[in-house]
């Protein structure tokens, strides 16, 4: 039993996650499980095909999505609690400042990593240029391509004279704090995949555009991902407003917010502070929670 890793869940501190949860709760503590990163429309863990947890582990998920999807793998999830986004929101996160009523367009490109490289060029860009037409287009940039000075995007906006921005690391715990600021300043969201910041514009009242030109993560299937009928769904409801707040409230788990008292239960915030205070308790508990979540 690893009861370093166990007290730990580190993956829960990520985008500022584990301090917004907290925050609502009124509680210290270390949360017991795992949090959803973010939004995908599988488990919530789910990635070209694979499950990146292990089946038994605790998890946390956003809402009704993840729930049935872990439900059809035989993946039992603990309980939806609504996107963390949405509790930042609840508790006024950010000091949004006033912008003025011309458009400001944002545009996001989807990003991949060390592991999960993905097969993207910048053509989507240019789509979002043209989108733009006239009005202010900045680039949010996932922060180590922002310090890649060979990015393909952050060439081509030197070259048109685009403004590029990033919400920081992941590991900051301001992350999505700078994220609503950034999306506030703005009053028009263009991305050429469906991601999770497609969702949190929404959720602010943004307007949405979809490129044409749709990068994948390598060994991904595209055409077969149920990622197409939720872009078709975002695309179709690009001009009704109830129809696409609709679409974010189900994907961001809105219906599953909890009261704080609940929430803490769910998070076992008050654990560790209970276990510290009795030490001999502490190892035979941690020792039954280590067989039951599968660390």
């Amino acid at each position: 039993m690893n009861l370093r890793k166990l007290l730990l869940w580190r993956d829960n501190e990520v985008y500022g996650h584990g301090q917004i949860l907290r925050a609502h709760c009124n509680r210290s503590g270390t949360i017991l499980g795992h949090v959803q990163h973010g939004w995908n429309p599988g488990t919530g863990w789910e990635l070209i095909g694979k499950d990146l947890l292990r089946k038994r582990s605790r998890r946390i998920v956003w809402g009704e999505r993840q729930t049935l999807r872990s439900r059809d793998l035989g993946i039992r999830v603990r309980a939806a609690i609504g996107a963390p986004w949405l509790y930042l929101n609840l508790n006024g996160g950010g000091v949004v400042e006033e912008i003025s009523s011309a458009p400001r367009y944002i545009f996001f490109p989807m990003h991949g990593t060390d592991m999960h490289p993905l097969d993207d060029r910048p053509l989507s860009l240019i789509e979002a240029i043209e989108i733009a037409g006239e009005s202010k287009l900045t680039i949010c940039l996932f922060w180590r391509d922002i310090q890649d000075p060979s990015n393909a995007y952050i060439k081509l906006a030197r070259e048109r004279g685009l403004e590029v921005v990033t919400a920081g690391s992941p590991e900051n715990g301001s992350f999505l704090e700078n994220l609503r600021l950034i999306l506030s300043a703005h009053t028009h969201y263009v991305s050429n995949r469906v991601t999770t910041s497609a969702f949190y514009a929404i959720n602010l009242g943004l307007e949405v555009n979809f490129t044409s030109s749709n990068p994948r993560i390598k060994g991904e299937q595209f055409e077969d991902s149920r990622l197409v009928q939720i872009a078709s769904e975002l695309v179709s409801a690009t001009h009704d407003r109830p129809a696409l707040e609709a679409i974010a409230d189900y994907e961001l788990g809105a219906r599953y917010l909890r009261e704080p008292n609940e929430l803490s239960d769910i998070l076992g915030l008050a654990y560790p502070e209970n276990l510290a205070k009795y030490p001999l308790l502490a190892a035979s508990a941690l020792s039954r929670i280590s067989r039951r979540v599968g660390i």
